[in-house]
């Protein structure tokens, strides 16, 4: 999702204890350079490891072997409760919203 889709339900997501968290695949400085350009308010760890493990890699033509965009919603349990490969990225954070609210 993009930032500031995020951040204008972020007190939500806070008030039901859902903490957010981004993955990418680049390295700690280029993660830090990232989260600071846009101005992330969550926390974006960089593991390539993680994103070969869970496949999310993509070849996105011009731009190249990027992870793709991909959404876990996981209980308090530690199992994940659904998964989404975002395609609609505006409305993305609010369908999160709406799941995480059922749990």
């Amino acid at each position: 999702p993009r930032r500031g889709d995020v951040l204008k339900l972020e007190v939500e997501f806070q008030g039901l204890g859902v903490d957010i968290l981004g993955v990418s695949n680049g390295t700690d400085t280029t993660a830090a350079q990232f989260s600071s350009e846009c101005d992330l308010k969550f926390r974006l760890v960089p593991s390539q490891e993680v994103v070969e493990e869970l496949g999310l890699l993509k070849d996105f033509g011009q731009y190249g072997i990027l992870p793709r965009r991909i959404t876990f919603l996981v209980g308090a349990d530690g199992t994940v409760k659904n998964i989404w490969d975002v395609s609609d990225i505006p409305g993305h954070p609010a369908e999160v919203l709406a799941a995480a609210k059922s749990l």
